[in-house]
């Protein structure tokens, strides 16, 4: 844990029932499941603690299963209201800041998150969201718990199902570091959200010996040239 930038958490969000392809985070993914494969990622991140974030449901318990057995820890909360799952897990784990990780995303990129953890020590919202020009399915964000825990409040009701949208506009958005890169790859789908993508995806994987690889040497991409921007509000 790097001290200086307090306790990082990594906060991955699942759930079973997804719409469009149900049970997806426990599909198998190589010789393990999709979750398996985006913990294993997380382990190159430098963080106190990694925790699954899910719902309090039944129909969740395969998840917590999952997680239990890959240690990590298990925070469960309301299944539709992701703020409010997102404050009781800093609650429970004390965390200064937390990177979010989804669980469909077997391509989320620690190398990206380290770099902004070192670069970025400070702001209070680090980003490759605003300035959208990564491969969809390779996001970043990593948010400062008392920002969190103040903006709450302030999520709209179409905004609770989202863990960050509401700090994406005034008056929360007045210091966001935005990470972008050189090159725009945005039209690329790396997430898995149907049945078409979980079969793409694995394709990449079994295409290629090194699973832990990142997203560009899979893809035949040059490795992305950072860029860092401090945005100003927006209104």
């Amino acid at each position: 844990m790097r001290t200086s930038l307090g306790k990082i958490g990594l906060f991955i969000y699942a759930r079973m029932d997804s719409r469009r392809l149900y049970g997806k985070a426990l599909m198998p993914f190589g010789d393990r499941t999709l979750l398996e494969h985006v913990i294993d990622r997380t382990r190159s991140i430098d963080a106190a603690s990694c925790a699954l974030l899910t719902s309090d449901r039944d129909v969740d318990e395969p998840l917590v299963h999952a997680a239990l057995s890959s240690d990590l820890e298990v925070v469960r909360g309301s299944a539709e209201n992701l703020v409010k799952r997102t404050v009781t897990a800093i609650h429970s784990l004390q965390v200064d800041r937390f990177v979010r990780v989804n669980s469909d995303s077997p391509l989320f990129e620690p190398h990206l998150v380290n770099a902004a953890l070192e670069r970025c020590r400070s702001e209070p919202l680090v980003s490759n969201l605003v300035d959208r020009r990564f491969p969809y399915g390779v996001a970043v964000e990593i948010v400062d718990a008392s920002l969190y825990l103040q903006s709450a409040g302030d999520a709209a009701p179409e905004e609770l199902e989202h863990v960050t949208k509401h700090l994406y506009r005034p008056p929360h958005n007045s210091i966001v570091m935005s990470l972008s890169q050189r090159d725009n790859f945005s039209h690329i789908r790396l997430a898995i959200d149907t049945q078409e993508d979980y079969v793409r995806v694995q394709g990449l994987f079994q295409q290629h010996a090194d699973a832990a690889a990142p997203y560009w040497e899979l893809l035949g991409l040059p490795a992305p040239a950072l860029r860092w921007d401090r945005l100003p509000p927006i209104h």
